[in-house]
């Protein structure tokens, strides 16, 4: 069995003909007898309007009764009309709903819907897209309601939907769903450009004009929409965000500097760096700033010059020597000692103030 006949035999497509066809007979009882007692009354009037412009052709009619005739016969005339648009509704109604409800036109446009979404052109999966879904409304908290017309695949849906609309309902009152705090209408959109996606130009043209208006389903119920509701999972947060609190600790209790936290947590300088602006904004812990770390370069020649003057006073000694002994070069072991002169001056000053 391929897919068409599953879709034909499907539960859900038996269900929406069964919705269909009750809406049908709620808003249209006894067809034939509707016909007939409006075809009646059209005749009546169309009696009353032929005896009403025979009257005007009176010459010697006052001239007040001349325009209440007319007046009456320009009321009839208004009333014949809409009661030549309701039988042509009705008479219409029971070929539009085994059109509508031909399972073999159902499944060719789903068909044409599934090579739309398997190709590569997304305006013209937007425009029928836009026949099936009514609109995709989100929140601030990650709720995600998506609103689904269940006319979406049958015949024509413009025809549907003025067919179906209950006349209770307006543009302002429509659709008042669970979805309306979060429902922004926005503007009409703009139509597209469609190609040879769609099998004729007036077909063509029809789809982008519904898909373009916002208000395209105002007129039904909520009998024919479903409402899929997904909440959005939070993002994870990222590391810089996720080790903020450790990174801003370390660095406080170590005195780190932002290269030695950065090989410390195998990351970047500008990885810390958002780390600790994350935990001064989120946690109220300061760590940012040169004043945290140590100094990362100390004065050899300094922490070394007592031991250098030292080994040049013993018997023998020289710069070869030294540079041996230290590991260091002459300029290094000449600062050194000139240090250590300043150090011993220092001391000897300090002894004589005292």
């Amino acid at each position: 069995m391929n897919h068409k006949s599953k879709l034909i035999e499907s539960a859900e497509l038996n269900e929406l003909a069964k919705l269909i066809q009750r809406q049908f007979e709620q808003d249209c009882p006894e067809l034939s007898m509707k016909i007939s007692n409006l075809q009646s009354e059209l005749k009546q009037l169309e009696r009353l309007r032929q005896g009403w412009q025979q009257s005007l052709g009176n010459p010697d009619l006052p001239l007040e009764t001349r325009s209440a005739l007319e007046q009456d016969i320009a009321d009839t005339m208004k009333q014949i009309l809409e009661i030549e648009t309701r039988i042509s509704e009705l008479e219409s109604a029971s070929s539009k709903t085994q059109e509508a409800l031909d399972p073999e036109a159902i499944a060719e446009r789903l068909d044409h819907l599934a090579s739309l979404l398997e190709g590569d052109h997304a305006s013209a999966m937007n425009v029928a897209l836009s026949q099936h879904i009514e609109g995709i409304y989100c929140d601030d908290t990650g709720k995600v309601v998506v609103r689904m017309c269940r006319l979406g695949a049958l015949a024509n849906p413009d025809e549907m939907i003025h067919l179906l609309a209950r006349p209770d309902v307006g543009i302002s009152d429509s659709q008042d769903t669970g979805t309306e705090a979060i429902r922004d209408r926005g503007r009409r959109r703009t139509r597209r450009n469609l190609g040879d996606h769609f099998e004729d130009d007036d077909v063509a043209d029809f789809a982008n004009d519904f898909a373009v208006d916002p208000r395209r389903y105002s007129q039904l119920g909520d009998e024919w929409f479903t409402e899929d509701v997904f909440h959005i999972p939070d993002r994870p947060l990222c590391w810089s965000a996720a080790h903020a609190r450790e990174v801003a600790e370390y660095r406080l209790n170590n005195h780190a500097s932002m290269e030695v936290t950065a090989d410390y947590f195998e990351t970047t300088v500008p990885t810390i760096r958002k780390a600790l602006n994350y935990a001064k904004e989120h946690y109220g812990i300061d760590a940012l700033g040169k004043s945290i770390s140590k100094p990362s370069r100390r004065c050899w020649a300094k922490d070394h010059a007592i031991q250098v003057a030292q080994f040049f006073r013993r018997p023998g000694a020289s710069v070869k020597k030294a540079e041996a002994v230290f590991g260091k070069s002459q300029p290094t072991l000449a600062k050194a000692k000139r240090l250590a002169v300043e150090i011993e001056k220092s001391k000897e000053t300090t002894s004589s103030s005292d």
